[in-house]
Protein backbone atom coordinates (compact mmCIF):
# COMPACT_ATOMS: atom_id res chain seq x y z
CA UNK A 1 0.00 0.00 0.00
CA UNK A 2 2.93 2.32 0.60
CA UNK A 3 3.78 2.35 -3.12
CA UNK A 4 0.23 3.28 -4.09
CA UNK A 5 0.50 6.68 -2.38
CA UNK A 6 2.24 8.04 -5.48
CA UNK A 7 -0.41 6.78 -7.91
CA UNK A 8 -2.59 9.18 -9.87
CA UNK A 9 -5.21 6.52 -10.49
CA UNK A 10 -5.77 2.79 -10.64
CA UNK A 11 -7.08 0.68 -13.52
CA UNK A 12 -8.88 -2.51 -12.52
CA UNK A 13 -9.95 -5.42 -14.68
CA UNK A 14 -13.42 -5.54 -13.10
CA UNK A 15 -16.87 -3.97 -13.21
CA UNK A 16 -19.45 -2.76 -10.67
CA UNK A 17 -21.76 -5.75 -10.89
CA UNK A 18 -18.89 -8.07 -10.01
CA UNK A 19 -17.05 -6.23 -7.22
CA UNK A 20 -19.18 -3.26 -6.21
CA UNK A 21 -18.56 -3.61 -2.46
CA UNK A 22 -14.78 -3.84 -2.83
CA UNK A 23 -14.55 -0.96 -5.31
CA UNK A 24 -16.71 1.22 -3.05
CA UNK A 25 -14.39 0.51 -0.09
CA UNK A 26 -11.29 1.26 -2.19
CA UNK A 27 -12.82 4.57 -3.28
CA UNK A 28 -13.37 5.51 0.38
CA UNK A 29 -9.77 4.69 1.32
CA UNK A 30 -7.72 5.70 -1.72
CA UNK A 31 -7.12 9.36 -2.62
CA UNK A 32 -7.21 8.82 -6.40
CA UNK A 33 -9.74 7.61 -8.98
CA UNK A 34 -10.32 3.95 -9.76
CA UNK A 35 -11.19 3.09 -13.34
CA UNK A 36 -13.06 -0.16 -13.95
CA UNK A 37 -12.37 -1.33 -17.48
CA UNK A 38 -13.20 -5.02 -17.28
CA UNK A 39 -13.65 -7.54 -18.45
CA UNK A 40 -10.54 -6.93 -20.57
CA UNK A 41 -10.57 -10.41 -22.12
CA UNK A 42 -13.75 -9.42 -24.00
CA UNK A 43 -11.90 -6.57 -25.76
CA UNK A 44 -8.36 -7.83 -26.37
CA UNK A 45 -7.64 -10.89 -28.50
CA UNK A 46 -5.70 -13.59 -26.68
CA UNK A 47 -1.99 -13.37 -27.48
CA UNK A 48 -1.25 -16.82 -26.08
CA UNK A 49 -0.80 -19.70 -28.47
CA UNK A 50 -3.55 -22.30 -28.28
CA UNK A 51 -0.91 -24.93 -27.50
CA UNK A 52 -0.32 -23.39 -24.05
CA UNK A 53 -3.97 -23.02 -23.08
CA UNK A 54 -5.51 -25.90 -21.14
CA UNK A 55 -8.60 -27.40 -22.73
CA UNK A 56 -11.84 -26.23 -21.16
CA UNK A 57 -13.23 -28.66 -18.62
CA UNK A 58 -16.99 -28.88 -19.02
CA UNK A 59 -17.49 -31.57 -16.36
CA UNK A 60 -18.74 -29.13 -13.72
CA UNK A 61 -21.65 -27.80 -15.80
CA UNK A 62 -24.08 -30.56 -14.80
CA UNK A 63 -23.19 -30.07 -11.12
CA UNK A 64 -23.54 -26.27 -11.39
CA UNK A 65 -26.98 -26.68 -12.93
CA UNK A 66 -28.15 -28.49 -9.78
CA UNK A 67 -27.06 -25.69 -7.43
CA UNK A 68 -29.25 -22.88 -6.13
CA UNK A 69 -28.91 -19.67 -8.13
CA UNK A 70 -26.05 -17.44 -6.85
CA UNK A 71 -25.02 -20.00 -4.20
CA UNK A 72 -21.67 -21.22 -5.59
CA UNK A 73 -18.35 -19.56 -4.74
CA UNK A 74 -16.07 -19.30 -7.79
CA UNK A 75 -12.33 -19.17 -7.12
CA UNK A 76 -9.78 -18.64 -9.87
CA UNK A 77 -6.35 -17.03 -9.86
CA UNK A 78 -4.83 -15.23 -12.82
CA UNK A 79 -2.45 -17.20 -14.99
CA UNK A 80 0.73 -15.74 -13.46
CA UNK A 81 -0.37 -16.24 -9.85
CA UNK A 82 1.20 -18.85 -7.63
CA UNK A 83 0.62 -19.97 -4.05
CA UNK A 84 2.88 -21.66 -1.55
CA UNK A 85 1.74 -25.15 -0.53
CA UNK A 86 0.82 -23.99 3.02
CA UNK A 87 -1.27 -21.12 1.58
CA UNK A 88 -2.94 -23.44 -0.91
CA UNK A 89 -3.72 -25.95 1.86
CA UNK A 90 -5.11 -23.25 4.17
CA UNK A 91 -7.32 -21.92 1.38
CA UNK A 92 -8.53 -25.43 0.58
CA UNK A 93 -9.46 -26.11 4.21
CA UNK A 94 -11.14 -22.71 4.50
CA UNK A 95 -13.28 -23.45 1.46
CA UNK A 96 -14.13 -26.94 2.68
CA UNK A 97 -15.01 -25.69 6.17
CA UNK A 98 -17.17 -22.87 4.79
CA UNK A 99 -19.81 -25.49 3.94
CA UNK A 100 -20.60 -23.47 0.81
CA UNK A 101 -20.63 -25.09 -2.61
CA UNK A 102 -17.62 -23.89 -4.57
CA UNK A 103 -15.93 -24.25 -7.92
CA UNK A 104 -12.18 -23.75 -7.71
CA UNK A 105 -10.04 -23.54 -10.83
CA UNK A 106 -6.72 -25.20 -9.97
CA UNK A 107 -4.35 -25.10 -12.91
CA UNK A 108 -0.95 -26.77 -13.19
CA UNK A 109 1.71 -24.52 -11.68
CA UNK A 110 -0.63 -22.76 -9.22
CA UNK A 111 1.28 -24.23 -6.27
CA UNK A 112 4.90 -23.12 -6.55
CA UNK A 113 7.87 -25.29 -5.64
CA UNK A 114 5.64 -28.28 -5.09
CA UNK A 115 6.28 -31.79 -6.25
CA UNK A 116 2.70 -32.61 -5.26
CA UNK A 117 0.35 -33.09 -8.23
CA UNK A 118 -2.57 -30.83 -7.26
CA UNK A 119 -4.62 -31.36 -10.44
Amino acid sequence: MEDTKTYQGMICNTFDSLENTSITKFREILPYPIFQIGPIHKHIPCQTSKATISPQDQSSIDWLNTQTLKSVLYISFRTGASLSLPTFTELAWGLANSLQPFLWVVRPGLVRDSSVDIT
